[in-house]
């Protein structure tokens, strides 16, 4: 692994440290239950669960496992509130969106996705988790769906040769589905 790939691996993985625990204390939907991130872990199966199934972690929640799929950013101000999704690669590999709906559309099959969807955002040395916005992986990547085939166009970048699309957390909370919103900003009112 190329030692910048290795850095912002590690990094991501320290800020996903951060922000799951207050998932843990604060949103009772989340719960409690022990996680482990997957990439922590090595060999055929913690390959897979990451390749294949879009996990990035798993948590112990209720006699079994649950699936989730997280990503960390680190910004400067305020966070931007999104969702960061691939769609495209350069390679024209497959995507995590591409991945998600497939497993979502054959999910009677037995195929596996994340329960849960996360976006953490922190600030730029990483000190600090400014906002975590938490949805039902299914409920979020249907709605993208629904909307692109609606003609709906989501914002979108392009980073080293991904794309990526950044549906805002407001426009999801709209479409009645599971989300729930940490935010710093709101957590030193309810302290203060």
């Amino acid at each position: 692994m190329h030692k910048d790939v290795r850095r912002d691996y590690l990094q991501s993985l320290g800020d996903l440290r951060k922000a799951l625990p207050l998932l843990q204390q604060h949103c009772p939907e989340f719960g409690t239950g022990p996680y482990t991130l997957v990439n922590e872990e090595s060999g055929a199966v913690a390959n897979d669960l990451d390749m294949l199934g879009g996990f990035d972690a798993y948590q112990c929640w209720q006699r079994g496992m649950r699936g989730i799929a997280a990503r960390a950013q680190r910004c400067s101000g305020s966070p931007f509130r999104t969702f960061t999704i691939r769609v495209g690669r350069i390679s024209g590999a497959d995507t995590e969106y591409r991945k998600r709906i497939h497993a979502i559309r054959y999910k009677t099959e037995g195929l596996m996705f994340p329960h849960w969807t996360l976006h953490a955002y922190l600030t730029m040395d990483g000190s600090a988790v400014t906002a975590i916005g938490l949805a039902k992986t299914e409920e979020l990547y249907v709605w993208i769906y629904q909307r692109e085939k609606a003609g709906f166009v989501f914002d979108r970048r392009t980073v080293e040769g991904a794309t990526f699309i950044a549906p805002r957390w407001d426009d999801f909370k709209k479409s009645g589905g599971y989300f729930y919103e940490w935010s710093a900003v709101q957590q030193k009112i309810r302290t203060a």
